[in-house]
């Protein structure tokens, strides 16, 4: 879910998996996670309106509706997981 083309976003995350500190991240590893949570938070809005509009019909296939609602919970959880990575880590 979390691929982008040519495959940058796995490398930014791999690379950010030995860094520890956001200010390690170059400003390209960091406007492609940045654009990455933009477009999942666009599809994950998109996906909860069909969602909504799904819910009402009571002649939706609950099955299809189970698989979407999964669906949505993955999307959130790689944006979350994506916007920790650009959180800088604190020295205590």
């Amino acid at each position: 879910m979390e691929r982008c083309v040519g495959g940058k976003l796995e490398r930014a995350h791999q690379r950010y998996q030995v860094r520890a500190h956001k200010s390690d991240m170059n400003d390209e590893e960091q406007a492609i996670i940045e654009s990455r949570i933009d477009a999942l938070q666009l599809e994950h809005r998109d996906l909860d309106d069909v969602i909504a509009m799904l819910s009402d019909n009571p002649y939706t296939d609950q099955l299809q509706l189970r698989r979407m609602k999964a669906r949505k919970l993955k999307m959130k959880d790689s944006i979350s997981r994506l916007a920790s990575m650009l959180i800088p880590d604190l020295n205590a």
